[in-house]
């Protein structure tokens, strides 16, 4: 690694050393701070999805039921517009909606850092916090970047070490 990687690499874990030892943990022992997004499968048969959308007959949607029935000018009673969608072919079709996991983070920072970055291509993304409990590699991992905070200047020859 050239000496320009290895200052980037130090920066980093120095940064997440400061953040580890003064976040607020989420009174969750050995915290992980997951970035997940919405995300939506479909479902047949339609029932058993979380809702119920509409796939009209040119292909748009998945829509709501008043939105296919705009969409395809139909004009119906209520108890009706299923019936008539369907014999207008629209297809009915099950909408199920759950958390997807995108990235895991020591910190809630970084977390943050990371949407904020990435935004623009995830569906309603959120930080949730798990735990690592029992997880040896991560806690051994986290437990060297909370020591590298209490002695200053370990890790920076650790990694000069380990990576030149």
């Amino acid at each position: 690694m050239t000496t320009a990687q290895i200052e980037y690499a130090l920066g980093i874990m120095l940064r997440t050393s400061e953040e580890l030892a003064t976040q607020d943990n989420a009174s969750t022992q050995d915290p992980i701070f997951l970035v997940q997004q919405q995300a939506e499968f479909v479902r047949q048969p339609p029932g058993d999805g979380d809702e119920i959308r509409w796939v009209t007959p040119d292909g748009e949607g998945p829509c709501t039921m008043a939105e296919a029935t705009e969409e395809m000018g139909i004009d119906a009673y209520p108890w009706n517009v299923r019936s008539v969608l369907i014999q207008r072919g629209a297809t009915e079709i099950g909408i199920e909606s759950r958390w997807e996991h995108v990235s895991a983070h020591f910190t809630r920072a970084a977390a943050t850092r990371y949407i904020e970055a990435n935004k623009h291509r995830m569906t309603e993304p959120r930080i949730y916090v798990d735990t690592q409990y029992r997880c040896n590699e991560w806690n051994m991992v986290r437990a060297v970047l909370l020591a590298a905070h209490r002695k200053p200047g370990a890790l920076e020859e650790f990694v000069r070490a380990a990576l030149s």
